[in-house]
């Protein structure tokens, strides 16, 4: 996997999922209406960067459930001062890391799409 060698992955998680939130719901109110891009270029190059965008967060998925796995294993889940038992937070673990094993099968179908529709558009972008 290409990791880039910046500022941005000493960022937190959060701090970065957020980023991406603005970055796409920037991306979406761009789009609305008649003059959403400059041409069909312009397409060509945003569906090139969304399929990279849906395939590094699917990726990302199946390593937030290891991680939320491991920590509960090592008991480092949870609050020492709750009174959740682990049943609950076991339960809690395998509903969150199932949700994300879905997420991630999607994920994967919406990057191939974008895929499909990256290629189809290169032959409107080429004169």
């Amino acid at each position: 996997m290409d990791v880039p060698q910046n500022s941005d992955l000493d960022a937190a998680a959060a701090d970065l999922a957020a980023q991406a939130e603005r970055a796409t719901h920037g991306l979406y109110h761009r789009t609305c209406g008649e003059e959403c891009v400059d041409g069909p270029a312009e397409v060509y190059h945003v569906l090139g960067s969304l399929k990279l965008l849906v395939n590094s967060l699917s990726r990302s998925l199946p390593e937030m459930s290891r991680w939320l796995e491991q920590k509960m294993w090592s008991g480092e889940l949870g609050d020492e001062d709750s009174e959740v038992s682990f049943e609950r937070l076991a339960s809690s673990v395998f509903d969150a890391t199932t949700a994300l094993a879905r997420a991630h099968l999607v994920s994967a179908q919406l990057g191939q799409e974008l895929e499909m529709a990256e290629t189809a558009s290169r032959q409107l972008a080429s004169p």
